[in-house]
């Protein structure tokens, strides 16, 4: 499987991602990005950055019900702050998506099925779609040759991918 061959998720209209957008980047998360900066030693101009990609990434979330989008690693470590900061992740899913945007991870069948990879790749194909080409430093793509891996579940990832993925529930 390559990055071209799997076809971008559809979406609602364009006017409906921009809605949904504009609401999960205008949503304040200085508090989680000022712990995720002390929790993992980052400057806060790279933290701010991760906050960018965190949302447009749950953006796509919320438009797609069913899930189905893999995460990168970085960024899914933003992600796992967030969530500990419950009344204000609750608030911010129900703000974009109109209900809770869960976190969960790849299992092993997953990884064995190669169904991370698959998600994986919609991301970045989706993310094209809606935000032009995502910067690699936080969404790498993954090669089609074989390197070890460290249990993301992607052939070649360099160790930027997560084993994780968003999925809406009611």
């Amino acid at each position: 499987m390559t990055v071209s061959s799997v076809v971008a998720a559809p979406t609602p209209s364009e006017e409906k991602f921009a809605e949904v957008l504009a609401k999960a980047l205008a949503f304040p998360m200085d508090h989680v990005v000022r712990r995720y900066v002390k929790d993992h030693g980052l400057p806060l101009e790279v933290a701010r950055e991760h906050e960018v990609e965190l949302k447009k990434y749950l953006a796509l979330c919320a438009l797609r019900p069913g899930g189905g989008y893999g995460m990168s690693r970085v960024i899914d470590e933003l992600w796992h702050t967030f969530i500990i900061f419950t009344p204000d992740y609750h608030l911010f899913c129900e703000t974009i998506a109109d209900r809770y945007l869960h976190h969960q991870p790849a299992t092993e069948e997953d990884l064995r099925d190669g169904k991370n990879t698959e998600d994986y790749l919609r991301t970045l194909s989706t993310y094209r779609v809606h935000f032009g080409e995502p910067p690699v430093h936080i969404w790498p793509v993954p090669s089609t040759r074989p390197v070890e891996m460290d249990g993301c579940g992607h052939v070649g990832c360099g160790n930027g991918c997560s084993s994780s993925t968003c999925n809406i529930h009611d």
